[in-house]
């Protein structure tokens, strides 16, 4: 935030905090696969052309029956609908099995008002559909 006053007033809001607001993230995701100077490079040379039919093959994945995968991103931050939009999303696929979804559910630690995004409202062994 550009207002220090409003930073230190958030920060005293969640005692959780590292005292400076800072928080440590990982760094971007790079596999050593796609050579040294990876894979932002690989896939286009950081934006200079696009990918090639074969290069986006390499990067993709495959479900059991030889198909390609679709991967959804869901990003959240305590959203009490999160969750039944990710069970939208495989009740509503023709092929589920295809679909790779990731989600960032952001939450404060202990707060249960919110349910967690990637847990089913009712355990798959209980219904599997």
């Amino acid at each position: 935030l550009a207002n220090h006053n409003a930073m230190k007033s958030i920060i005293k809001q969640h005692p959780d905090l590292p005292p400076d607001g800072k928080m440590a993230v990982p760094k971007f995701w790079k596999p050593t696969c796609y050579g040294p100077v990876g894979v932002r490079y690989f896939l286009g040379n950081h934006g200079d052309t696009l990918i090639t039919p074969e290069q986006a093959a390499q990067v993709g994945s495959f479900s059991p029956n030889g198909l390609e995968t679709i991967f959804i991103s869901v990003a959240s931050y305590r959203d009490p609908e999160c969750q039944p939009t990710v069970e939208d999303i495989f009740a509503r696929a023709d092929h589920p099995e295809r679909l790779r979804v990731g989600i960032v559910d952001q939450r404060v630690e202990g707060d249960t008002s919110v349910p967690p995004c990637g847990q089913p409202a009712v355990p798959c062994d209980q219904d599997p559909e």
